[in-house]
């Protein structure tokens, strides 16, 4: 009896434990979609649910912008039909899309259909881009901001203005923090900050020489974090 009695214990504390786990607004609900079910290719760069309306956003390699709303799954290539490589939104769950060479953004019209609009046709000429992906898009404010490897777009959407930050020749990716900072990887120099209208190498930056950096994000309200692979020695995780 006594073997029973604590099973039962056993059972009932951990029933409680998994109770406790549950999400206030309900249990979390999990679906799996292959490459059948969306019919484009395996391969997805990014992923983004709006948060106005609730739509999944995904970036795929051959279908471009894939938008499912819970029932069906819509396709929206870019005009340049390229991969759609980064995504990010604002406030008012308009969708900024990152390709290559290419990028704009996605809206509705009046009778909700969904809208995709280049911006990038006069700037990436100007810049001279080819066969240049926008690996990280980030909204802050009234600023969307397309990163290239070789510049960052700044996009105003109040003014509908550009202005182009040129990054060094051996910049990789780039990352914005939550306050605004922008920081980007520099193969031969180490880690960089967007300070005004170029990029500084900041103290201490230069462990990070010989390094891809694939990751920065907030740890707490004075550090981050990165993620990093040295060239032919090692690879981890480092606080900054």
């Amino acid at each position: 009896m006594k073997r029973i009695f604590l099973f039962l214990i056993l059972v009932s504390l951990y029933s409680l434990h998994l109770f406790s786990q549950i999400n206030k607004f309900g249990s979390p609900l999990s679906n799996y979609f292959s490459p059948d079910d969306y019919e484009a290719n395996p391969r997805n760069y990014t992923i983004l649910v709006n948060n106005v309306n609730g739509k999944l956003f995904v970036g795929n390699s051959v279908s471009g912008l894939m938008i499912y709303d819970g029932v069906n799954w819509e396709k929206i290539p870019l005009n340049n039909h390229s991969i759609v490589y980064s995504l990010a939104q604002d406030d008012n769950g308009i969708v900024y899309v990152g390709g290559g060479d290419e990028f704009g953004y996605v809206d509705y019209s009046e009778n909700g259909n969904v809208r995709y609009t280049c911006i990038s046709d006069s700037i990436v000429k100007v810049l001279g881009l080819k066969n240049s992906p926008v690996w990280k898009t980030y909204v802050n404010k009234n600023k969307v901001y397309f990163c290239f490897v070789r510049a960052i777009v700044e996009y105003n959407t109040s003014t509908t203005k550009f202005h182009v930050y040129k990054l060094t020749k051996s910049s990789f990716l780039s990352f914005m923090l939550d306050n605004g900072d922008i920081y980007t990887g520099d193969f031969d120099l180490g880690l960089l900050k967007l300070d005004g209208d170029t990029v500084k190498v900041v103290p201490n930056g230069d462990y990070f020489k010989k390094t891809d950096i694939y990751s920065i994000v907030d740890y707490d309200k004075f550090e981050i974090l990165l993620a990093y692979r040295k060239y032919y020695k090692e690879s981890g995780i480092v606080k900054s």
